[in-house]
């Protein structure tokens, strides 16, 4: 599978409408003091004739549900926020649930589990066979009270040089407007979606799903998500895989650096690919620093074009790609390790001046869709992760940080990638704070790349340090995430949702 048919798995769309029956649930073992379900979910068909829910045979296979839970876990008193829940029922004998996000954040785990349900993601037979295979959208996302905000402001040009007073005041003043309409358009969830809010729904979930014991596979985003209910109720997991890690600790100048650094080392291999596989990457592999470098030039003059796109939604993308863009193409098509020698084409055809495929996108109105893009700036801000700069100076030194410790042309643009939450107007609900897990019957199963341009294994070695009963696995190779390609760290993954087998200290596989 190729990376843009795996993004448009991801970002799949469905809706449902479901009723719930009493019955009598078991109550969680935690020390969670939250209103928690007094009635079962009752799963029934989803609906086939809402777009983009088209694969019908898929569709045939998944049961959906909805749950209302108080808004503020802890106060049955406060609005009540309904959640969306898709399950693919286990093709044999049953283990227990596995509850799945595809990270973000904002990423749709009810598009997840119909992505697997229609073979566009991968999920092993003997993981189908032996699980029911849950997915519940975080709040703000998808099926479960979708963020909306005003299309017309986000898909205005928002690329200033926040290095400058003048900038600076632009963008703070964008992303306010911005992020003022999504609490007008949203309700009362926009601000309450940080990943503590979203683990307590998913210990919500659970129990009203009869309370057995947690199996849970995160990527990404997801994987912060599996920490933090662990830390919440330990007690209440059977497995957990976390695959590709974030680590919601340290200071924004670490995490800026961490995150940055990674990319610039995963660039560098892709540039090393490329050299040592010229026939893969085709003409101009042997040359492909000094072609990085000609797209950055021709991006820089305002002349990386895309005739086919004007700005409007009639064709949803802007005409001009940006060297900011080109870092940002980057990171989400090296995630594919598969996909390196197209992107080396890209990039080809971008030193002629064709830049089609770095152009930036607009949001077309598909709320389903849309919220995807428009929630992961609220979670990343209420959650810490994202810099609020209090002026250009901030800026300024965030820049010149990451021109100083990465090596790849380019890579100076890079604190525009992580200062969004400059004038979003969001409170920090969620600080970065060392989690000190500890209470899990059996080990959790963290697995990291050695080069992966969305998640640095810095923060997987530092989650070995926040889990009291870890394994790592090590895989020896590039992109973001493992279990999906299908190779060695996959069935190790398997295995241990299963089996419970962890695999020895020290693991590494090549695949």
């Amino acid at each position: 599978m190729n990376s843009q048919a795996l993004r448009q798995a991801l970002l799949g769309i469905f809706a449902f409408a479901v009723t719930a029956t009493a019955a009598t649930i078991p109550q969680p073992v935690g020390p969670l003091q939250q209103q928690l379900p007094t009635a079962a979910l009752n799963f029934t068909a989803c609906p086939t004739d809402i777009r983009p829910f088209r694969n019908v045979k898929a569709s045939a296979a998944l049961q959906c549900a909805n749950l209302t839970v108080p808004m503020v876990p802890e106060d049955p008193g406060s609005p009540p926020l309904t959640l969306g829940i898709v399950k693919l029922p286990a093709a044999g004998q049953r283990v227990g649930n596995l509850f799945v996000n595809p990270g973000g954040p904002g990423g749709a785990a009810s598009s997840m589990v119909l992505s697997i349900a229609a073979g566009r993601i991968y999920m092993s037979d003997v993981v189908r066979q032996n699980f029911d295979i849950i997915g519940m959208d975080p709040r703000g996302v998808g099926l479960s009270n979708p963020q909306r905000c005003d299309n017309n402001l986000v898909n205005q040009p928002s690329e200033f040089d926040a290095t400058t007073p003048d900038g600076f005041k632009k963008l703070f003043e964008y992303n306010k407007a911005v992020g003022e309409s999504c609490r007008a358009l949203t309700g009362p969830v926009f601000d309450h979606m940080d990943t503590i809010f979203v683990a307590k729904d998913m210990e919500a979930v659970r129990v009203a799903m009869g309370g057995e014991p947690l199996n849970y596979f995160g990527v990404s985003y997801g994987t912060q998500l599996g920490a933090q209910y662990a830390a919440l109720f330990p007690s209440n997991i059977r497995a957990m895989a976390l695959d590709g890690m974030l680590q919601h600790t340290g200071s924004f100048a670490s995490n800026i650096m961490t995150q940055a650094t990674s990319l610039d080392a995963t660039i560098q291999d892709f540039f090393r690919f490329c050299e040592a596989n010229a026939a893969n990457c085709g003409e101009g592999g042997t040359e492909i620093r000094q072609i990085w470098t000609k797209v950055l030039d021709v991006a820089a003059a305002g002349n990386l074009k895309a005739p086919e796109c004007d700005g409007t939604l009639k064709t949803r993308c802007f005409p001009t790609a940006s060297p900011n863009n080109i870092i940002g193409a980057a990171r989400s098509t090296l995630e594919f390790p598969q996909d390196r020698a197209a992107f080396a084409q890209q990039l080809r055809l971008g030193a002629l001046g064709n830049g089609s495929f770095f152009t930036p996108g607009l949001l077309g109105g598909d709320v389903f869709q849309d919220s995807r893009s428009l929630a992961i700036t609220n979670v990343q801000c209420q959650d810490g992760h994202f810099f609020a700069a209090k002026d250009h100076l901030e800026v300024q030194r965030v820049a010149d940080m990451t021109r100083t410790f990465t090596t790849t042309p380019g890579m100076g643009e890079f604190w525009r990638r992580v200062i969004d939450c400059t004038g979003y107007p969001v409170k920090i609900t969620n600080p970065r704070t060392a989690l000190n897990i500890k209470g899990t019957q059996n080990p959790v199963l963290l697995v990291h790349s050695r080069f992966d341009p969305a998640t640095s294994f810095v923060y997987a070695a530092g989650m070995m340090e926040e889990f009291q009963n870890a394994t790592l696995l090590f895989r020896e190779g590039s992109g973001h995430t493992s279990y999906l390609f299908k190779g060695d760290a996959s069935r190790v993954v398997d295995d241990y949702l299963v089996n419970l087998k962890v695999p020895p200290a020290g693991t590494v596989v090549q695949s």
